[in-house]
């Protein structure tokens, strides 16, 4: 069997970049599925790395308030992922 990536080192560049688009892609159709409160918590939280207390403050929520949320978003995003992947199996 021919191994196209030692043919051309720019092969496995190009099928590394287009993987790494189609789950951009992905991931925000998905969050795009969340409530706008539950991308704001995955955001602050996840994405720019904030704590509870901090998410808590910007957002003008108590922190058990944004743990519940979340929890909740992250739940929802799993779900949803879940089934997208199912999808395209």
């Amino acid at each position: 069997m021919v191994n196209f990536q030692e043919l051309n080192p720019k092969y496995t560049a190009q099928a590394d970049k287009e993987n790494e688009i189609t789950q951009r892609l992905f991931l925000e159709n998905a969050l795009s599925k969340l409530s706008r409160d539950q991308r704001s918590i995955i955001d602050l939280r996840i994405i720019k790395g904030y704590s509870v207390a901090e998410t808590a403050k910007l957002l003008r929520k108590t922190e058990g308030a944004v743990r519940t949320a979340q929890y909740r978003a992250l739940k929802s995003l799993t779900k949803i992922l879940d089934e997208g992947s199912k999808n395209n199996a």
